[in-house]
């Protein structure tokens, strides 16, 4: 997403908040790489995705900063449910992320704070997707 990085007491916040995060990418390009099933290639020794709609899949990312990445296996698992997580003082840009999908995704994905090392926080957020 790019642009200048506004200034933060959380950590991790300058790299994930308001951009693509190197890590984002790295996840991305692998998640691509899978896409050898289709394109002939065998990709039989790696499981990147559980195959099917995601029927019954819940998918969790930490420290989502915007959520591309879980937004993305979202998208690509039309009936799989997303939780993005972050510090609640970045929530609002998943929160943003989400709103910004159609319908139909954004109605499956929700956003949650979960402070870096807040294992009570953790909890809640675990006890929520049961």
């Amino acid at each position: 997403t790019g642009g200048c990085v506004p200034a933060s007491a959380v950590p991790g916040a300058g790299v994930a908040s308001t951009r693509v995060s190197p890590d984002a990418v790295a996840l991305l390009e692998w998640l691509r790489g899978a896409a050898g099933d289709y394109l002939g290639k065998d990709t039989s020794s790696r499981v990147v995705l559980p195959p099917g709609d995601g029927e019954g899949l819940l998918l969790l990312e930490l420290g989502s900063g915007v959520g591309v990445v879980g937004l993305t296996c979202a998208a690509l698992k039309p009936r799989a449910r997303l939780v993005l997580t972050d510090a609640p003082e970045v929530l609002s840009l998943a929160d943003r992320s989400i709103a910004a999908n159609d319908h139909d995704l954004a109605a499956r994905c929700i956003a949650r704070p979960l402070p870096f090392g807040d294992e009570g926080a953790m909890r809640e957020v675990l006890a929520e997707m049961d």
